[in-house]
């Protein structure tokens, strides 16, 4: 047997991760979050933990300093990853009917696009997540019966959600995100790299996953010669290939997403082209190029991008195939 085989995962492990709506080191930690078991064997258990926090009138004027920096800093966190709105409170939420609503979709199996738009509508001020009937409303719109919730949520979601919590308290949980991987603690979104790190020294990434952490600083490039010896800089462009097939019966749907998000890549920083082309036999290929990896990362990482990924993995899309590379020498033609 090969090295290669021999290293490849057979099993995954789990992955606890504590989270709260109300955290924005949480919303910022979700995504990565939710990749993990895309490029590692591991499969990651998210479990609800209700914050406790002060209000202004109870707590220090140190805290609220920390406070006002907490959301200046998941703001730079946020600007860094291609920009999403992140809105400080207007009043300490309890988030315990949006902590019950993930249990819930946790059951029925739309925990991933529930916990987006959560976090999404909840820090751009569209959604209360201390209000029931907001996020029955919030079910309704995801396609699942808000009757169902109200049922769970005063039934058993409360009993459901104070498990998790006393489940927190027995691994010492003191704030969010947190995840525990064969019981060491990693705290806050900025840690995934060094929890990747770990996941990799086990021995548990997948075969063909990029080795980058998210969050990893970029390598510069080094100048490199021309044919004549002479040393230029060449910036390392990154190319995208993606293959699809669509489905059939939703193809006719799919026109006005691919409009909105090649006018979103148009907008984004580094933005170099994107091409399409169609094959007789149904397949597609789209070309995209940005400038940097940074730049890249945040056009994948745009919360919009982000919805439309997931609709086409829901909806559209009957197959696909993604290729992501650096340019390492060009040249060119032209009659």
């Amino acid at each position: 047997m090969s090295p290669d085989l021999a290293e490849r995962p057979s099993r995954r492990e789990e992955i606890k991760l504590y989270f709260d709506y109300k955290s924005p080191f949480a919303f910022l930690a979700a995504e990565p979050a939710f990749e993990l078991s895309e490029r590692f064997a591991v499969e990651v258990r998210w479990i609800p933990f209700l914050l406790r926090i002060k209000g202004k009138g109870d707590r220090s004027q140190y805290s609220e300093w920390k406070a006002r920096y907490s959301y200046m800093d998941a703001r730079r966190w946020a600007n860094r990853r291609g920009g999403f709105p992140i809105k400080g409170p207007l009043k300490v939420y309890d988030s315990s009917p949006a902590l019950v609503g993930g249990l819930f979709a946790q059951r029925h199996g739309f925990f991933r696009r529930y916990t987006t738009e959560v976090y999404s509508r909840f820090f751009e001020r569209e959604l209360e997540i201390d209000q029931p009937e907001e996020i029955a409303r919030l079910m309704t719109a995801l396609g699942h019966p808000a009757e169902e919730y109200r049922r769970y949520l005063g039934g058993e979601g409360s009993g459901d959600l104070e498990r998790c919590i006393e489940e927190a308290h027995g691994d010492r949980v003191f704030g969010v995100p947190i995840f525990l991987f064969r019981g060491e603690p990693f705290w806050g979104h900025d840690r995934i790299p060094l929890l990747e790190e770990r996941l990799a020294e086990c021995g548990l990434r997948l075969p063909g996953a990029e080795a980058p952490g998210r969050d990893a600083l970029p390598e510069t490039s080094a100048p490199r010669s021309d044919r004549h010896g002479l040393p230029h800089e060449i910036s390392p462009r990154m190319i995208t290939v993606f293959r699809s097939r669509l489905r059939p019966e939703h193809a006719g749907e799919f026109g006005e997403l691919a409009d909105r998000m090649l006018e979103l890549a148009r907008s984004m920083p580094g933005f170099l082209s994107y091409e399409v082309f169609a094959a007789e036999n149904g397949e597609r290929c789209s070309i995209i190029e940005f400038d940097s990896a940074d730049h890249l990362r945040a056009w994948r990482e745009h919360p919009e991008h982000r919805r439309a990924q997931q609709l086409g993995r829901e909806l559209f899309y009957e197959e696909y195939s993604l290729q992501i590379g650096e340019a390492a020498r060009e040249s060119r033609f032209k009659r």
